[in-house]
């Protein structure tokens, strides 16, 4: 488990914690070829655990020190980072591409060497016991996986490292932890499926009729309730605020005044202009005075698995022309969030 510390501070273990040279000192089991030796580093968390820290932490930091003996850094020696990236700086927040310790990136106050020409690192003098210490900080890079160094071939060539354990603080300030993440989504949840309720009456409830046209959008112009306010009675179009599986009614109220009535007809829901399989048919048959409206009511009601950002209309075609009442609703409801 991560070490949680006051003030959101987490520190990654590395399994082995002591100092370690590239070779025996005074021996010769040192390498001269540039990453020769090669230090794998294991951590007590797996690097989706330690990348997830990472990304919702302000900063997170890492330390190395490399006490030399007769062994420059610069050309010989590197890290790889979690991208399984060479990285051959040793301080800060760099390119993967830069080179140099902290004296380098410090106004270049890394020592001369014995001809006077300053290196990139204080190792890179070839004196004894020379202390190239930083704090890598790259959240892109970190933490650090493989150590390589080498030119240490020689009996009093070697060097100490030391690397220290990843250490993130503070929070991003849009990001979760995975325990407010779940709490977040629940609320989010049961948010929407609390605020995703829509019901237009198609007028004014006064049994009105108002004659539609083979083919049309129906508008539901009067608002019962719109509580995620998604519908637009201008277009008849409903938004879909939040993906998830939704319920429809559609309430049809029709009305002819004839003495002889045969009327076919089509609700479709169309879901981005498309209809698919979301149509039924409904046909009424009759004969009535002339002097009467006949009425037909339907309920038409579907199921939809829908995405945010769609939009669902309702469309009716029909055989000969007919007469709406303004007591025809549009209902719309989520079931079940994605």
């Amino acid at each position: 488990m991560f070490a949680l510390f006051i003030r959101f501070c987490f520190s990654i273990l590395r399994d082995i914690q002591e100092a370690e040279n590239t070779s025996t000192q005074g021996g010769s089991d040192g390498c001269s070829e540039p990453g020769c030796y090669e230090k794998e580093i294991t951590y007590e968390n797996s690097v989706e655990q330690i990348k997830a820290v990472i990304d919702l932490s302000q900063t997170c930091s890492q330390t190395i020190i490399n006490n030399c003996t007769s062994t420059a850094l610069t050309g010989f020696s590197w890290w790889t980072d979690r991208n399984n990236q060479s990285i051959s700086y040793w301080h800060g927040d760099e390119d993967k591409d830069a080179v140099g310790c902290q004296c380098f990136f410090n106004e270049n106050s890394c020592s001369d060497n014995y001809s006077g020409i300053k290196g990139k690192c204080h190792c890179d003098t070839r004196e004894e016991f020379v202390q190239d210490s930083g704090v890598l900080t790259s959240r892109d890079q970190l933490p650090v996986m493989k150590l390589n160094y080498g030119g240490d071939s020689k009996m009093l060539s070697f060097i100490w490292y030391k690397l220290g354990n990843l250490k993130c603080s503070g929070k991003l300030a849009d990001s979760l932890y995975p325990s407010q993440f779940k709490e977040n989504f629940k609320t989010e949840i049961a948010k929407s499926r609390e605020n995703v309720f829509v019901n237009y009456r198609y007028g004014s409830g006064s049994e009105s009729f108002i004659q539609i046209t083979n083919g049309v959008l129906l508008q539901f112009s009067n608002k019962i309730v719109d509580t995620a306010n998604c519908y637009s009675p201008s277009t008849g179009a409903m938004t879909i605020p939040v993906s998830g599986r939704y319920k429809f009614n559609v309430i049809f109220r029709s009305y002819k005044k004839s003495s002889n009535y045969n009327r076919i007809y089509r609700l479709s829901l169309l879901v981005d202009g498309n209809a698919g399989d979301r149509e039924a048919k409904y046909s009424n048959y009759g004969y009535q005075t002339s002097s009467n409206w006949n009425t037909n009511t339907v309920n038409y009601i579907n199921e939809i698995d829908l995405v945010k950002g769609q939009k669902v209309t309702v469309k009716v075609t029909h055989s000969n022309a007919e007469n709406l009442s303004d007591l025809s609703f549009f209902q719309a409801s989520l079931v079940r969030a994605a």
